[in-house]
């Protein structure tokens, strides 16, 4: 009977330190949140050459990659034949759309020729920023 109370005893300490351990809190691996562009006829989505004052749509997609690390800011920048990039909209993500992330943009492009380069980067509460890009060619 000793042996027999021993090895329950042993069986229902193993259960209680093993339901202890898959409680923990997951950590957060720091993955970016995902950004991508809507792509199909009414979007540029990728490097692309144009004329001068046109007038485009850029669509993002953007959610977050873990548990919860929430969205908490989307921020356009402009970069005109090379030089620095100069903020052009910047918005913090409501709390309704903070999982998952869906807007289109204006982009009206110079009347000059050149490049324009557009950099659209999203921020999670970790402070992790992932961003996607696309260079515009005006002729």
């Amino acid at each position: 009977m000793k042996h027999i109370f021993k090895a329950a005893s042993l069986l229902l300490l193993t259960v209680f330190i093993y339901s202890l351990s898959s409680c923990k809190k997951e950590e957060d691996q720091g993955l970016p949140p995902k950004i991508s562009f809507k792509t199909g006829a009414n979007y540029i989505s990728s490097d692309a050459t144009v004329a001068r004052d046109s007038s485009l749509t850029v669509g993002i997609n953007a959610s977050k990659s873990e548990g919860n690390d929430i969205l908490t800011k989307l921020t356009i920048t402009v970069s005109y034949d090379g030089r620095a990039d100069s903020t052009i909209y910047t918005e913090s993500v409501d709390a309704s759309m903070a999982s998952a992330y869906s807007k289109d943009f204006p982009v009206k492009t110079r009347n000059q020729a050149g490049t324009e380069k557009y950099t659209f980067s999203v921020v999670s509460k970790d402070g992790i920023v992932n961003s996607a890009k696309f260079t515009l060619t005006v002729k």
